[in-house]
């Protein structure tokens, strides 16, 4: 399990490397959750409903940022080589 500065850290990470809007807000979402907002906070900075913006964060509590990442984009990963997102390296 990791900490919560490494969770941070690798949300950070992924919010860089993110290519489509959508996913960067999913993971402010959950980074502003991390850092103690409400999720009625969240859904407004990131203009969203309550309920969506409530479904992303309990995709994430449920199994962390793989199973956000699943729900996310709707396919399952299977393997996240989660040294190299951190680093901020792409995997090969």
């Amino acid at each position: 399990m990791q900490t919560q500065t490494q969770e941070i850290d690798l949300l950070k990470s992924a919010m860089r490397q993110a290519s489509d809007k959508r996913m960067y807000e999913r993971y402010l979402a959950v980074l502003h959750h991390l850092e103690g907002q409400t999720t009625r906070e969240i859904a407004r900075m990131i203009k969203r409903t309550e309920k969506t913006t409530s479904a992303y964060i309990h995709h994430y509590r449920e199994g962390g940022l793989v199973s956000a990442l699943t729900y996310f984009v709707g396919v399952v990963i299977t393997v996240i080589d989660v040294s190299a997102c951190a680093s901020g390296t792409p995997a090969a």
